[in-house]
């Protein structure tokens, strides 16, 4: 009942203060489900101090970090409804509004910080984009990575390959539902994860709704962009500087590049729109 109350709060002021054109200062509301202090928080307090900074305060940019707005897919649901104008979700709980995004959570597709780049920035990072404007009205601005993370079978595996698949499919569908918790990962002994199934790399979108994004002047949109930029320049570099987890990286998954191309990844094509996203991702990511 107290968190009801906090968020009819929460949306009453929110509504109340529309960004627009005549208002003296434009009001940018960012929601996230992590804290402040993850990577999507440093993306976008990065952005913040780049917005009102290079704005000169004519735009104030306010974070709700922690789930104040809810979930990855409650975020979604506020964007669409204008109760904010900006959110940082994961990319496979990004699959309810641009089914393709979905790609980028794919098992044992994008493992590495350098093909999370690659499969986000130039031609693809466009098609992305591309892809979010046309299906669900929103634009992105940025990028923040996360790392690489493994997921694991909470048993022995079983010997028939198509109970194989069907495990894997079962825990990427669990993993993009319920979205990686670093937090409690790290507190878990590898001895009692089981085996490790695959990898893949976090990454998260930032984007703002379309209609929050008509409400700001040409001079503004062009602001909001470079500031996108250059929060994702820093986030790279931060990511890159972060210590190398020793441990994930002797990690090797009992399933092949090659097993899980045959028996994993045609499970998600009806669901990505074909294969062609995934073809995107790989020509990107080999490309040097």
């Amino acid at each position: 009942m107290l968190k009801q109350i906090s968020m009819a709060i929460i949306i009453f002021f929110t509504l109340a203060c529309p960004a627009t054109h005549a208002s003296a200062k434009q009001i940018l509301r960012i929601g996230m489900s992590p804290s402040l202090a993850s990577d999507q928080g440093l993306f976008a307090r990065r952005f913040k101090t780049i917005v009102e900074t290079l704005s000169h305060d004519e735009i104030h940019v306010s974070l709700f970090a922690d789930g104040a707005f809810g979930n990855d897919l409650e975020l979604l649901d506020h964007l669409r409804e204008g109760n904010l104008a900006a959110v940082t979700v994961s990319t496979g709980n990004a699959v309810s509004a641009v089914e393709e995004l979905g790609t980028l959570a794919l098992p044992g597709l994008v493992e590495s910080h350098e093909e999370a780049v690659k499969a986000t920035t130039g031609s693809i990072g466009r098609y992305w984009n591309d892809r979010c404007l046309k299906k669900a009205d929103f634009r992105i601005l940025g990028w923040s990575y996360s790392g690489v993370r493994t997921v694991y079978a909470p048993g022995p595996l079983p010997q028939n390959p198509e109970q194989i698949r069907d495990l894997v499919v079962s825990a990427a569908f669990a993993e993009w539902d319920a979205g990686p918790d670093p937090s409690v990962e790290s507190r878990i002994a590898s001895r009692d994860r089981g085996l490790p199934l695959y990898h893949y790399y976090c990454m998260n979108p930032f984007v703002i709704g379309g209609a929050s994004w008509r409400r700001f002047s040409p001079e503004h949109q062009a602001l909001l962009v470079n500031a996108g930029k250059e929060a994702q320049q820093y986030v790279l570099l931060m990511q890159a500087l972060k210590p190398i987890n020793r441990e994930e990286a002797r990690t090797r998954p009992v399933l092949t590049n090659d097993q899980i191309q045959a028996w994993i990844w045609p499970e998600f094509y009806d669901l990505l729109g074909g294969r062609g996203p995934i073809t995107r991702v790989l020509d990107a990511i080999h490309w040097r």
